[in-house]
């Protein structure tokens, strides 16, 4: 098994990688991210790729559906993931409300398209709301 490893141990097997294709990709906390074709590892930054966005932020309102992105018709990819400790919902096109939409668990719940991607403008809400509500939108 072909892997990576860093100062602090292990940091991918390829069998573990999402991938596009034969190529592999590990993002990284650095701006950097670790690219495979199952043989060779390189290295680049996300300068290098497409520039990756980040709409990540906090409910501004309970119960009231907040626009998190825009729509986009270039989306290639898109992640969201609830940090929170209440359950949120997203709506791709619309304005979920908290009993509709597609559920974010709390603690961790996370969304992620990177073959059929959504280009509708990207909608969240939740229960409550403030700087425990927190989230992260991300879009390349």
């Amino acid at each position: 098994m072909h892997r990576k490893y860093t100062r602090e141990g292990l940091f991918a097997d390829i069998g573990a990688a999402s991938s596009y294709g034969d190529e592999y990709y590990f993002a990284t906390d650095t701006g950097q991210y670790y690219y495979s074709n199952g043989t060779d590892w390189n290295i680049t930054t996300f300068e290098d790729a497409r520039s990756v966005n980040s709409h990540s932020g906090t409910i501004q309102t309970a119960n009231v559906a907040q626009r998190v992105m825009p729509a986009d018709p270039s989306r290639r990819w898109l992640f969201l993931q609830n940090h929170s400790s209440t359950s949120m919902y997203v709506g791709l096109g619309y304005r979920p409300t908290t009993t509709t939409g597609i559920l974010l668990h709390k603690d961790g719940g996370s969304l992620s398209f990177d073959t059929f991607v959504p280009t509708d403008a990207v909608y969240i809400v939740a229960g409550s709301a403030g700087n425990s509500t927190t989230f992260v939108a991300l879009e390349g």
